[in-house]
């Protein structure tokens, strides 16, 4: 029998033809394809379809979020050290990266199918585990604060991420791969020393100064707030760091998680995670729930009104002038699921008037939110009196101006770095008007004017108080306060040529040494210190010519609490002051390696240093002439 009776060369050529489509479909190529070797060459071509699931949160970290629960009501203990090294291992603090056709991925959002593609191969990744550490190229300790367990689902990834002072080689993953687009620097202004983001062009805060573990400073936090709610309310990713991520940060990352009703244990154990970063080998690596400046923040919280953790903070949040609704949309954006309603307590508005009507036509008002009405009498009438009671009690006096026959003037005050004892925004006609104006901490009053009915009537300005002695129109008052100049600590003393200080505090002889004498230190206004260089008489500042450049601390009667060397980043490990151009710039002299161990830096109230002039072989003379060198010291 013939071949052509066995196979029907039409129909295996149409066939053949099919599959060279379907292989070409599949693969996305064209062309000719010659059988069989050009259908096997085609076929192996085509990248394999790989669905991968894994591990991305390293396995000690797991351990300890799955097997630590802790008690709210106890403070007393902490688990990290059980799971977290004493010093720290790298790999934990980073995510567990998922390697397929030569290309390793990071950083994916955890439990969620994300399709992928490369050379070689195509499908989907999904990492497991909640947590989302972020791998980033120079900052460590960063995390997505998403995937926690919160009031009516889990917080949402890629909203909120916390970690240390970035660089701008940061930017590429947290900008161009989880999407930030705001940088909030809670180092304050002083120490951040920039005014821009470092990440790029995208949104920037930095504050005048910062929150260490309290909710103390209403303003900073108003402020701090304020920027959270105007960018995660608007779907603006915010990345919040201060220099290493753990104490500023997560203070802040503390009421941002339980405004979303994340759980006390859960808060806490958040604020541990930092120690896979820092490690637990001592008390000042480590971040333990334990410690006093958690238990600090946490007791703070508490003292607030509310049934729960959630509800104290809710409350304090309100009481900084927010409202229930920017809560509540913050939560909704936050919260990856059916977040609680939240409803704000609400007191009547009752009006009982008399010939007068009330401009706002409200019948109830939000907690902590303000009430502003005009009572205007009708026509051809008086206001002949006016009661307004809240809760009971009569507040008139705080909170009305007006009398019958009196006529009213507008007053506006336009204030910058002050403050003023006027806070009406109405004063009485014919009459006196007094107002005293007070400069912020670290400013000073400066330039002062006083429009009165469009007239400058500044002449009635002086030494910070306005005294008017009759008020013919209305009031403009424009004040300005610019940064005190600060105090050059070297000329409050006398000071100690050629000695210095011995191992008892003694002064002794010392060819090309200086001692300052005491002067006052106040940690809470004021705790670094910045040497300014002048003409390099302090140029051997921390090196071996001058190994007994010290830092001696005082008690309120004298007595030496402590000393350490001065260093500057030197062989010795020490590292007290770091250079800032011509300047040995200290911010903080409670932080830092070499510090010595003070656990109440409320009781310094004294400082003495001790400083190396030019060279033992031409120290310079006299006080005059180390003051006309240049040299200054100052506490800031």
């Amino acid at each position: 029998m013939s071949l052509d009776k066995l196979v029907d060369s039409a129909a295996l050529d149409a066939n053949l033809t099919s599959v060279a489509n379907a292989i070409r479909t599949k693969g996305g190529t064209s062309g000719p394809m010659a059988f069989p070797t050009g259908f096997v060459a085609a076929v192996e071509a085509i990248p394999k379809k790989e669905t991968a699931s894994w591990h991305q949160c390293p396995e000690a970290v797991r351990n300890f979020l799955a097997n630590v629960t802790y008690n709210p009501s106890d403070y007393s203990a902490s688990q990290i050290a059980t799971y977290a090294p004493a010093v720290a291992v790298a790999s934990n603090a980073k995510p567990i990266g998922y390697t397929t056709g030569g290309v390793t991925y990071y950083n994916e959002e955890p439990n969620v199918q994300t399709p992928f593609a490369n050379e070689q191969t195509a499908g989907t990744l999904e990492p497991l585990d909640r947590l989302r550490w972020i791998n980033c190229p120079t900052v460590n300790n960063v995390r997505d604060l998403g995937g926690w367990a919160c009031d009516g689902g889990i917080v949402k990834y890629g909203m909120l991420f916390r970690g240390g002072e970035p660089t701008a080689q940061d930017a590429a993953v947290l900008v161009d791969e989880c999407g930030v687009k705001f940088e909030m620097n809670l180092r304050g202004r002083s120490e951040a020393q920039r005014e821009n983001s470092i990440l790029g062009n995208i949104g920037y805060a930095v504050f005048d100064t910062y929150a260490w573990y309290s909710i103390a400073n209403t303003t900073l936090w108003r402020q701090m707030m304020r920027v959270v709610f105007d960018t995660v309310n608007n779907s603006v990713p915010v990345y919040f760091h201060c220099s290493a991520g753990l104490d500023r940060t997560g203070t802040l990352a503390c009421i941002l998680e339980a405004l979303l009703g994340m759980s006390q244990s859960d808060c806490d154990k958040e604020y541990e995670l930092s120690c896979f970063s820092t490690g637990t080998d001592t008390d000042q690596h480590a971040r333990r729930r334990d410690e006093a400046d958690w238990r600090g923040l946490i007791n703070q919280i508490n003292a607030k009104e509310g049934n729960t953790f959630r509800d104290k903070v809710v409350n304090f949040v309100l009481s900084l002038g927010f409202s229930i609704s920017e809560i509540n949309r913050f939560r909704a954006v936050m919260i990856d699921g059916t977040p609680e309603i939240l409803i704000g307590t609400n007191y009547t508005v009752t009006n009982t008037l008399t010939g007068v009507t009330n401009s706002n036509a409200a019948q109830s008002v939000e907690e902590y939110q303000p009430y502003v009405a005009t009572l205007t009498p009708e026509s051809g009438k008086l206001i002949d009196s006016v009661t307004v009671t809240m809760g009971g009690a009569d507040i008139t006096a705080q909170v009305f101006s007006g009398t019958a026959a009196t006529r009213k003037v507008n007053v506006t005050q336009n204030l910058t770095n002050c403050i003023s004892s006027f806070v009406k925004e109405t004063a009485d006609a014919d009459t006196a008007f007094t107002a005293t104006l007070t400069a912020n901490t670290g400013y000073t009053l400066n330039a002062v004017t006083i429009m009165m009915g469009g007239t400058d009537v500044s002449q009635y300005y002086s030494g910070g108080t306005i005294n008017i002695p009759s008020v013919t129109g209305n009031i403009i008052i424009t004040a300005t306060a610019v940064e005190t100049a600060k105090e050059n600590l070297l000329t409050m003393n006398d000071g100690l040529i050629n000695k210095r200080l011995n191992t008892s505090g003694a002064a002794a002889d010392a060819n090309g040494y200086f001692i300052t004498d005491y002067f006052a230190f106040d940690y809470a206004g004021a705790h670094g210190l910045r040497i300014v260089d002048g003409v390099a008489n302090i140029s051997g500042l921390g090196t071996s010519a001058y190994g007994e450049c010290k830092v001696w601390c005082y008690d309120a009667s004298k007595a030496v609490l402590a000393k350490w060397y001065i260093s500057r980043l030197s062989s010795s490990g020490e590292s007290l002051f770091s250079a800032d151009g011509n300047d040995f710039v200290k911010a903080d002299l409670a932080a830092g390696h070499g510090t010595p161990d003070i656990s109440d830096w409320s009781t310094v109230k004294y400082i003495r240093l001790v400083l190396a002039l030019d060279n033992a072989a031409s120290a310079i003379g006299s006080v005059a002439d180390v003051l006309n060198s240049g040299m200054k010291i100052y506490a800031e």
